[in-house]
């Protein structure tokens, strides 16, 4: 994103950090931009860090304190410290993550398990928030869509030609992708909240591995539980995705890992992540998702 002029960060974004947080020193770097925002990270302790975000959708980013408000869910989700508005209309979000990120901890597979028994039952959690709605929560916590369906199946058929073209996959494993994602798309029960992007790298923990803080919850969706969980298909692979499912199943989630219906919501998160993968040229990060997929079917 392009800033206007001189650089808010310098300006605004300091004012506002040293006014909610006046004993720490600046020391923020970019850690991720777009055309929609910018985010700064700063780790202040071992197991502190903050992010400041300054954001260009303003709509897109108040909506996530409403949405809490809304359906009032005890996810730990980061704390709040500061939501103001820059003089150009941009938002400036300051957040305070709690906890040792996930990835950063080298657990064994035992441990590993142990905060996915955590994280089964903080899903179960906020999945019993429903919504009248599907897919892309807006600031009004409505989602787009009018039934499931339309949602999953949306621009399903433009992201596989786009990886047709690039034939990194057998057309007919693309084609028994889409028959098994359209067989399974229909949805007859009220749309659960989902986080949308869980991942192990959304996760902050203590010592004893109880989760901290989930964080990135800038994507929620009302939808079908299934979905939720085919996001960890996708962000850490096939056999933490397997144990994560079966062990919300076992905590009584409606979620089977060996179902059609799972295996259906999975390829759909991996074509439209092998999609984006391609649009934004990322060709040599594909190998993952392909081999994910020729697993599934």
């Amino acid at each position: 994103m392009i800033l206007t002029k001189q650089p808010l960060f310098d300006v605004e974004l300091e004012k506002i950090f040293k006014k909610s947080l006046p004993k720490i020193k600046l020391n923020f770097k970019v850690v991720q931009e777009n055309e929609d925002y910018k985010l700064y990270s700063y780790q202040h302790k071992e197991d502190e860090r903050y992010l400041l975000q300054l954001i260009k959708d303003v709509d897109r980013a108040t909506f996530q304190k409403n949405l809490l408000n809304n359906f009032g869910t005890k996810a730990p989700f980061p704390e709040k410290l500061a939501l103001e508005y820059t003089s150009d209309g941009q938002l400036i979000i300051l957040e305070k993550i709690q906890g040792y990120p996930l990835n950063d901890l080298g657990l064994n597979l035992y441990e590993f398990n142990q905060v996915l028994t955590n994280l089964s039952s903080l899903l179960l959690n906020i999945h019993l928030n429903l919504v009248p709605s599907y897919g892309s929560l807006n600031k009004d916590s409505v989602g787009g869509f009018q039934n499931w369906e339309s949602f999953l199946l949306f621009d399903l058929n433009k992201q596989i030609n786009l990886i047709s073209k690039y034939k990194i996959l057998k057309n007919q494993k693309l084609i028994k992708s889409k028959l098994l994602i359209e067989k399974f798309a229909q949805f007859h029960k009220p749309g659960s909240l989902l986080h949308g992007r869980i991942s192990s790298s959304s996760l902050f923990v203590d010592k004893n591995l109880n989760i901290l803080t989930l964080a990135d919850f800038t994507q929620p969706i009302s939808g079908n539980p299934e979905y939720e969980l085919a996001s960890f298909m996708v962000y850490d692979g096939f056999d933490r995705c397997k144990r994560l499912t079966k062990t919300y199943f076992l905590q009584g989630g409606e979620v089977e890992f060996d179902s059609p219906s799972f295996k259906a919501h999975c390829l759909r998160r991996l074509i439209s992540s092998l999609s984006w993968r391609i649009q934004n040229g990322q060709l040599n990060n594909l190998t993952s998702l392909i081999d994910t997929i020729t697993l599934i079917i």
